[in-house]
């Protein structure tokens, strides 16, 4: 998060999205696989229950991912950023 300060608090609550991000990242990997291999006629169809469960995760998560962008967009408002280029010429 180059050029993001985080308030002392927001530091957990980003380092619990992103570890929720990764866990449902590896979920969403392995769903994509199951419904290749049950396309494909070599595994059952996962169970809609699961798959109910990982939409309501999904949704969830990008709710969250939501309002940490509002929550930037808010902060670099208030203290605006200076992006500094490398002259390479």
């Amino acid at each position: 998060m180059t050029g993001h300060t985080q308030k002392d608090g927001d530091w957990h609550d980003e380092l619990v999205l992103l570890s929720e991000l990764s866990g449902v990242n590896k979920q969403l990997s392995n769903y994509v696989l199951r419904i290749l291999d049950a396309d494909a006629g070599r595994a059952p169809e996962l169970p809609v229950e699961q798959e109910q469960a990982l939409g309501k995760r999904l949704a969830e998560l990008g709710a969250n991912l939501q309002t940490r962008a509002r929550h930037r967009m808010t902060d670099d408002a208030a203290s605006p950023q200076v992006i500094e280029f490398d002259d390479q010429s």
